[in-house]
């Protein structure tokens, strides 16, 4: 792993400029919780700090509705 700058990068949802961790030690993509890779597009690339977090309020979400179905049957 590398120690320099974030790589620059275009969000893969957006297309907005961010700063993506990939190569480096840590990333902050890290600090949010874990998307589903069966949600995603494998090839799409990274997301911003925004639409990830944008993604992972909406798998909560969907997560939560899910259950609260299943607990009513």
């Amino acid at each position: 792993m590398t120690q320099g700058a974030p790589q620059a990068t275009n969000c893969a949802r957006c297309g907005a400029s961010f700063g993506c961790g990939i190569n480096q030690a840590s990333c902050w993509c890290q600090t949010l919780p874990t998307l589903d890779p069966a949600r995603l597009d494998a090839a799409a690339g990274c997301y911003c700090p925004t639409c990830l977090a944008t993604l992972v309020a909406e798998q909560r979400q969907q997560d939560d509705a899910a259950c609260g179905s299943s607990a009513k049957s």
